[in-house]
């Protein structure tokens, strides 16, 4: 139901909140310019990968995107704000696939 042309990797998986990463590579063309004194930008093509990641409510069968942000992960998790605020207090540190995967571990106990 999010993106049927893409592979949507499971981050966690349990019985209340499912968290995804949904990749996507996005084309950069060429942008070296140079006017003889000085030059800019990539003389080749390249892509680059592009992550969202969102949280399905498996009761609702209900999906949200959000960002790796403390605050964009506070509201999506509005329903259970103390047991979010308790899980932040106890981890420190950045945000990654792996934090997200003992947050949706915890999230689901």
């Amino acid at each position: 139901s999010i993106d049927a042309d893409h592979y949507l990797q499971v981050i966690a998986d349990g019985d209340k909140y499912k968290i995804l990463k949904l990749t996507k590579p996005k084309f950069i063309p060429s942008s070296f310019i140079t006017n003889g004194l000085t030059s800019s930008g990539n003389p080749y093509d390249e892509y680059v990968d592009e992550n969202a990641y969102y949280v399905l409510d498996v009761l609702n069968n209900h999906a949200q995107q959000f960002s790796l942000k403390k605050k964009s992960i506070k509201e999506i998790f509005e329903t259970a704000k103390n047991k979010v605020d308790s899980y932040f207090d106890k981890h420190k540190g950045t945000i990654d696939d792996q934090f997200l995967k003992s947050l949706g571990d915890f999230m689901n106990s």
